[in-house]
């Protein structure tokens, strides 16, 4: 389908959205050898603090259903995004669970110590 994104770009691909409580999400995705509509769902809105900093995010729920690999294989596989609310939508937290286990992945601040 024209405009398809790959898994991972399709979390990206939020970032162009104007997102609201209980929204919808419907987008083309490929994994290379087959297309099909993927969908999402903003769950909440939530305060989360990451190391010393709080973020104002949404909380985007992709459907797995069409996503294969270890997804398909998991019973329960979840992948939660965790999104600014504000103009940037920066992607500030990813958490996924698994057959295999699980994993998290939060936004880190890096300052350059060089001028």
């Amino acid at each position: 389908m024209p405009g398809a994104f790959d898994p991972l770009s399709a979390a990206f691909y939020f970032r162009t959205l104007a997102l609201e409580k209980d929204g919808a999400i419907v987008y083309p995705v490929s994994d290379g050898k087959k297309c099909v509509l993927g969908r999402g769902s903003v769950v909440k809105r939530e305060k989360i603090k990451i190391n010393k900093t709080t973020y104002d995010t949404w909380v985007v729920v992709p459907d797995l259903e069409h996503v294969g690999g270890v997804f398909r294989k998991s019973k329960n596989a979840k992948i939660r995004l965790w999104v600014t609310a504000d103009r940037r939508r920066l992607p500030v937290k990813m958490t996924s669970k698994v057959i295999v286990g699980s994993f998290m992945g939060e936004l880190i601040e890096v300052r350059s110590t060089t001028k």
